[in-house]
């Protein structure tokens, strides 16, 4: 439910002039939309949730084609997102005159094999689930946002899907020791 579809024609395809104009449709609480005397034609869908999906998105995109030529019923599914999960972990100096370091919104970016980039910020506790479309392989980076006093194991890791929709992974920052 709540689904914003836009369906326009499309000018680049069709051959047709005049016709439908661009319209906004809201989806009913059982994720329909029903549009009567639609001509044939080939439209542009365009889908923008109005609620948070959490981890679904469209199969086939949010943008999509379609050809009218009868009287018929379409299916967009959504699916569950593969997820990368894990933790900012920091280890302190116990000595350190830095004082309490904030976890809160600190960018984790997922840039797959054809170079889309998917982004989260991390929570107060430094926890972050990071949603991608699909099982691929992906290079996953962080900065070290806690400046020259902290070293960090590994920047940029990268992943590849199996089996698992969920991959585990943590990314620990290392507090430079001080010295006397």
């Amino acid at each position: 439910s709540n689904i914003l579809v836009n369906v326009t024609k499309d000018k680049s395809v069709s051959a047709m002039q005049g016709g439908l104009p661009e319209m906004d449709l809201v989806s009913d609480k059982n994720g329909e939309i029903i549009l009567n005397n639609l001509p044939e034609d080939t439209y542009k869908l365009s889908f923008s949730p109005l609620i948070n999906l959490q981890s679904f998105y469209f199969l086939n995109g949010s943008n999509q084609s379609y050809y009218n030529n009868s009287n018929r019923v379409i299916f967009i599914p959504l699916v569950e997102s593969y997820k990368i999960k894990g933790k900012i972990i920091l280890n302190r100096d116990p000595n350190s005159s830095e004082g309490k370091i904030d976890l809160d919104g600190v960018r984790i970016t997922a840039t797959s094999q054809n170079k889309e980039v998917y982004t989260v910020l991390s929570d107060k506790s430094g926890s972050y689930i990071l949603n991608v479309p699909n099982g691929d392989k992906y290079t996953v980076k962080i900065n070290n946002v806690f400046g020259e006093q902290f070293s960090i194991d590994a920047d940029e890791v990268q992943i590849q899907f199996t089996r698992n929709k969920t991959v585990n992974l943590d990314f620990i920052f290392t507090e430079k020791r001080r010295e006397i």
